[in-house]
């Protein structure tokens, strides 16, 4: 089953880390992802979540800093649990304003 995170797309920024072992560098690109709605009392609700893509992808995230974003997850039930990982069969999708408002 496939399932997306939506929200606003924070920050995207280019992060490094140093294999202690080999001493090898890796970088990556670090977006924040900020989903803001109301439960069905009207009370705010708010989630944000850290996710790591490839470097290359720091250009286009960054040009998409402000815009909505649905983030797409792949979730496997086995006998051992429920897992939910970034899906890379899926794109990444992105919105000028928030793809659920419906206010006119």
């Amino acid at each position: 089953m496939n399932l997306y995170y939506v929200g606003q797309l924070d920050e995207a920024k280019a992060i490094s880390r140093t294999d202690k072992t080999s001493g090898v560098v890796t970088s990556s690109t670090q977006i924040i992802i900020t989903f803001e709605g109301k439960d069905k009392d009207g009370y705010l609700v708010k989630s944000t979540e850290n996710i790591q893509l490839d470097i290359n992808e720091l250009g286009k995230m960054q040009q998409a800093k402000g815009k909505y974003i649905a983030f797409p997850y792949q979730v496997i039930n086995a006998k051992s649990g429920t897992y939910v990982f970034p899906s890379s069969e899926l794109g990444l999708q992105v919105f000028d304003k928030h793809p659920f408002d419906t206010k006119k």
